[in-house]
């Protein structure tokens, strides 16, 4: 059972996180431009930036929970990617 606070979760949800599940879990740009209904190049737009919406990042933690991530994973794999930020780790 998870007991995590899913608005906690959400803001856990930077370029870099969203970029690392989506390659974890095989989602392709075009199905989350389908899902957001925008293009594919507003999503790259997005990821480069870091200028997702409160209500896209909802959205893109739906998908996620859609393909079988569980809350504790994207807690697992922001803590990674902050970790290798502060250890100097390439991108």
């Amino acid at each position: 059972m998870n007991y995590y606070n899913n608005k906690q979760v959400i803001q856990l949800l930077d370029n870099k996180t969203i970029s690392a599940l989506f390659r974890l879990y095989g989602i392709q740009y075009d199905s989350i431009a389908f899902k957001l209904r925008m293009t594919r190049q507003a999503i790259v737009y997005k990821q480069r930036t870091d200028s997702w919406k409160s209500y896209e990042r909802e959205m893109v933690y739906q998908l996620l929970k859609e393909n079988g991530c569980d809350d504790t994973f994207i807690i697992l794999i922001h803590t990674m990617m902050q970790n290798k930020k502060k250890a100097g780790g390439s991108k």
